[in-house]
């Protein structure tokens, strides 16, 4: 019986692959998706592999349509490529170097208003080259209280309006007369009007003041999320959930550097100061977005550990579909 020519040339190549696997010391483990490559005494010096994270460890969530990658995820997938995490002791803010994190405070209260916050995360991209993530971060609490409002009136029309502070409205609901309501500006003129009585709008000043008094602990986690989810070695560009269950690859790679080595080119990323031959820096400052604030959160609670209503709410609403689609901006 003759071999078809096809099967034949597929089979050869395969034998040339396997061989050229060998020759590098290259292993595939279980189903392939476990790769390990060995130096020539036998110890290993690249691996990758895909790790599992659950919705029911709360290392991923679902935030409206999106599955996000949550703190304790990101914590994770680091276990294996072992990326360094370096807290700078500067970070700017408006063109001046200042110490980090820098928290601005309200001048009466002393609540935390804004926090900036910097991270480096550095360590070997997947072919064993030196990559370092400079990234910075900006957490402004009132935003996400505003768009705590945003959401309440949407959702609730009879606890706020959008509108103007010279033109109040008379009454939200003829079934609320007298309320009290109280303006915050969105734009100069633009506000939103909302009723303090309103147990919604009740909800969202109470998630407001944990922001305000965590805001430092949530801005320095999510800031050491979002930095070690843009490393190469993780570098998660999707999160396919299948029955609470996401696979993201990482990869891992031994190196010789020790703790005095990391220290110094730590500080070089720090400084600016890197030769691009021995290590890619990417650097980037972002505004914490609601969905990863609100994240941060809800899984995390307050100080006594209770998650907020309102992002249980939000949590158990957002993995159901809208009611009406058509109607979502």
């Amino acid at each position: 019986m003759s071999i078809p020519t096809a099967k034949k040339d597929s089979f050869e190549t395969l034998q040339k692959e396997n061989q050229a696997l060998r020759n590098q010391n290259v292993a595939l483990l279980g189903d392939g998706e476990v790769f390990i490559r060995r130096d020539a005494s036998g110890i290993m010096r690249a691996c990758k592999m895909p790790v599992s994270l659950s919705e029911r460890n709360k290392e991923i969530q679902r935030i409206g349509e999106h599955w996000m990658i949550t703190s304790a995820g990101a914590d994770k997938l680091n276990q294996l490529p072992g990326l360094n995490i370096m807290t700078p002791p500067s970070v700017v803010v408006d063109g001046k170097e200042v110490s980090n994190p820098y928290i601005e405070r309200h001048p009466k209260t002393r609540a935390i208003q804004s926090v900036y916050v910097r991270k480096i995360i550095f360590g070997p991209n997947p072919i064993g080259n030196m990559v370092g993530v400079d990234y910075t971060l900006f957490f402004n609490v009132y935003t996400y209280f505003l768009q705590d409002l945003q959401v309440k009136v949407r959702r609730y029309p009879v606890c706020g309006t959008y509108g103007m502070k010279e033109k109040p409205p008379a009454s939200l609901s003829p079934d609320r007369p007298g309320r009290a309501l109280v303006f915050f500006e969105i734009e100069d003129p633009v506000g939103l009007w909302v009723d303090l009585s309103h147990g919604e709008i009740q909800e969202v000043f109470n998630q407001h003041v944990s922001r305000q008094k965590f805001g430092d602990r949530h801005a320095q986690s999510i800031c050491t999320r979002n930095a070690l989810l843009k490393h190469p070695a993780i570098a998660a560009k999707t999160v396919e959930v299948h029955n609470g269950v996401a696979k993201i690859t990482v990869y891992g790679f031994k190196h010789d550097f020790d703790f005095k080595k990391f220290a110094e080119l730590g500080e070089k990323i720090e400084k600016g100061q890197t030769d691009p031959r021995e290590v890619q820096v990417e650097r980037a400052a972002e505004e914490a977005r609601f969905e990863e604030v609100s994240m941060e959160g809800a899984l995390e609670g307050d100080e006594y550990g209770a998650v907020p209503m309102e992002d249980q709410e939000r949590i158990a609403s957002s993995s159901k579909p809208a009611e009406n689609p058509a109607k979502e901006g």
